[in-house]
Formats: structure tokens, C-alpha cells, sequence
């Protein structure tokens, strides 16, 4: 009796574990420059953990899209399983390497490719994909502000001001169902983005004044005509000398704020990817200005990824560590200012207090709270002080203000 239900139990052991994983075989790979700097074996390596991570977060990605298969989470899916499958050893409870390979590219790369069977974590990654589903409908109605200082070089050297990257960044951006606030409606002058100036905290509490958008992306952009040079591999002119092939480049250096706080949430910068045209004369466009609108559409879906990873993982900061919010408190003298201190303290959602000044009849504090401004203010709905009411008269941005009653 006691040996079944022993058998009994790993069975049912066996069949949770189950239950709780999914296996998957998945390649991945990775490719390195040959270079006599760095040793072969050096390099071998870096390729083979490079694929290893490739072969392991396709795993992940297929159990994450099976997993939005069979349930009601598919807007902006895609974005969830980036999001998840960024983190794709956290889900990973073992794998195998069944098979790895190496060959040589034509642009002299050492190519890696590695096959692996992974056994996946459903429940931990089901919990994340719920988590991630949730801050990404957040950002549905998250509005968004756009502003680049772009410029276009032609091919004589003259420059004008363009527009190529900022049209395909609003594109990119409201297709993952951001809000784009209109430029104009932040005022002439609010955000003046000088051409190659570092960019700070001031535009985007100036932004905030004049915009009720939730993020800006700001900063500098360029495009370069590159005009026909002799003797190359493709020719740029047919026979009768006309021109055939319309070569980009540019680059970017952006940096993303949080309206609310002023925050920077980082910066991206990089370069154009102009459309391949080695294989295809066609994608070259008929113009310089089509290859610059290919190449800036090509560059935005990468510059949108990144913005949103790090807009995500505020978010999700926020969610673990909670908002800082400020509070003017009207109504109380300097001696019970502290006494409100305490009593804020026990708000539920209030992480942290910590008196500001105390200036005009008015106390100032530094909250962190479990959730934005609006949250902290419905928290603070029906609360009193000292049997006094407290009236919430202002919530704007991360901004909170009260009168204690008489």
C-alpha cells in the first residue's frame, strides 16, 4: 500500500511538472568578424553563446505565442513576448544542445548556428506574460510627443530641414497604439532642440506645462544623400549615364523623458539601415528621397523597440518600487506639518514621506506612492486629519494638492 501511493505521488509529481513546462527545439545563431585581433578560439566562443542565447530566447517566444494562442491576450502581443522573452534564462529550467555548427559567410563572418531543446516554465512565464499584457494596455492610452531636430544633407553638401525620420517614428509609434501629440500643441518655442546640444531635464518639465502628453522622444537626426562615386561594384548609372541607384545614410541620437517627473528613461542612438540593394535595384527607389523614406522605416521599428522597452520597464519599476508624487498640503501650521507627515504615512499604497519645505502657508512633501498621482488622490478621498477633512483640490502629472478643512 505504502509502495502505490508512493508511486502514486511522483506520478502525480511527474504529471505537475508537466503541466507546468513546455519543450520546445529551437536553432539560433550568431555570427562574429574574423579578425587576426581576436583568437579563434575567443571567437568561436562568443558566437557559439551568442547563438545558444538566440536558440534559447526562440523558445521562450514560441511557448509565449502559443500560450497568447490559446487565450484572449493578442493586442499587441508581439510586444509582450519581446518584452518577456528579454528575459528568456528566467524562464528556462534546463535545456539541451543537440547539435552546433559553424560556417563561414560571404561577408568572412564566423557563423555559429546551435540547436537546443529547452524545457520552459509556463507558470512562471504565464504570470510574467499577464504582468506584461497589463502595462502594455496601460500604454494604449499612453500619448506621446515626437520631436526631433532632423536635417538633410543632399548630395552637394547643402542642408534642410527634413522630416524622413520623425514621419516614419509617429507611424511606428501609433501603430502600437500611442497617442502622437501634435507638435504645435506644445506652443512655439517649448521645445527648441538645438542641432548636436545635449538634451536635459528643463524641456521636459516645459513640455509638461504646455502638453498633456505622457513621453517625449526628442532629439537629433540626420540623412545624408550619398551621391554616384566611379568604379563601384553595383553601378549607379545605366548605360546612357543616368542615375539608377540613390544611396542613403544618417544617423540618431535620441533620448526619451517621462513627462510627469521629467525623468530620462534613456537614450538611443545609432544609425540609418538603408534597404538592401545588392540583390534587387529596385529597392533603391526611384529618388533620393524614396531610399531615405525606406531607410528611415527600416531604422524606426528598431528605435520604437527600444523606446518601449524602456517607457516597459519604468512602468514596471513603478508597479515594484512605486511613484514619486509631490503634495502641497494647505490648511496646517508649521507644528503639525510633521504630524501630517506621520499621518501620510499610513495611507494605504504610501511607501515613503519625506518633508519638503514649508513655504507660504503651505507644506510641502515627497511621497512614494503605489501608483500614480490620480491613484494617490483617490487614496486620499473620505481621509481626515486630527477629525479635520482633507479636500483634494489639484491632481496634475505627479502633482498632488489638499486643503485640510477647518
Amino acid at each position: 500500500m505504502l509502495r502505490s501511493l508512493s508511486l502514486l505521488a511522483g506520478l502525480l509529481a511527474t504529471f505537475a511538472l508537466a503541466q507546468d513546462t513546455v519543450v520546445k527545439e529551437t536553432t539560433g545563431e550568431f555570427a562574429v568578424a574574423q579578425t587576426a585581433k581576436i583568437p579563434l578560439p575567443e571567437r568561436l566562443q562568443a558566437a557559439y553563446d551568442g547563438a545558444l542565447k538566440q536558440a534559447l530566447r526562440a523558445a521562450v517566444e514560441q511557448a509565449a505565442g502559443v500560450m497568447i494562442d490559446s487565450t484572449s491576450m493578442t493586442r499587441n502581443s508581439a510586444l509582450v513576448v519581446d518584452r518577456v522573452s528579454a528575459n528568456a534564462s528566467g524562464y528556462v529550467k534546463s535545456y539541451e544542445v543537440l547539435s552546433d555548427s559553424r560556417k563561414t559567410t560571404p561577408a568572412n563572418q564566423t557563423l555559429v548556428s546551435v540547436k537546443v531543446k529547452a524545457v520552459i516554465s509556463t507558470a512562471t512565464l504565464d504570470k510574467d506574460m499577464k504582468a506584461a499584457q497589463a502595462i502594455v494596455g496601460r500604454l494604449h492610452q499612453a500619448k506621446l510627443l515626437v520631436v526631433l531636430q532632423e536635417q538633410l544633407m543632399d548630395d552637394k553638401g547643402i542642408a534642410t530641414k527634413s522630416e524622413f525620420i520623425s514621419t516614419a517614428l509617429r507611424k511606428k509609434f501609433s501603430e502600437a497604439n500611442f497617442t502622437i501629440i501634435n507638435e504645435k500643441a506644445t506652443g512655439e518655442g517649448a521645445l527648441t532642440v538645438a542641432s548636436g546640444a545635449a538634451q536635459g531635464k528643463l524641456d521636459a518639465k516645459e513640455v509638461a506645462r504646455k502638453t498633456d502628453a505622457d513621453f517625449i522622444v526628442y532629439g537629433n537626426a540626420t540623412t545624408r544623400y550619398l551621391p554616384p562615386q566611379p568604379y563601384q561594384v553595383i553601378p549607379e548609372l545605366n548605360a546612357k549615364g543616368e542615375q539608377i541607384l540613390f544611396y542613403v545614410a544618417g544617423d540618431y541620437d535620441l533620448s526619451m523623458f517621462e513627462t510627469k517627473t521629467g525623468r530620462e528613461l534613456g537614450r538611443v542612438a545609432g544609425r540609418l539601415k538603408p534597404t538592401s540593394m545588392k540583390n534587387d535595384v529596385s529597392k533603391a527607389g526611384l529618388s533620393y528621397g524614396q531610399s531615405a523614406s525606406l531607410a528611415a522605416e527600416n531604422t524606426a521599428s528598431e528605435i520604437v523597440s527600444a523606446v518601449f522597452a524602456a517607457i516597459f520597464e519604468d512602468l514596471r519599476n513603478q508597479d515594484v518600487n512605486g511613484s514619486p508624487v509631490s503634495m502641497v498640503v494647505n490648511g496646517i501650521d508649521f507644528d503639525a506639518a510633521e504630524d501630517f507627515e506621520q499621518a501620510l504615512n499610513a495611507v494605504s499604497g504610501v511607501k515613503s514621506v519625506r518633508s519638503s519645505d514649508f513655504a507660504d502657508g503651505k507644506a510641502n512633501y515627497n511621497v512614494v506612492f503605489m501608483g500614480n498621482a490620480s491613484d494617490f488622490g483617490k487614496a486620499l478621498k473620505g481621509a481626515s486629519f486630527k477629525k479635520r477633512k482633507i479636500v483634494v483640490t489639484t491632481v496634475k502629472s505627479n502633482l498632488v494638492e489638499v486643503t485640510v478643512a477647518k
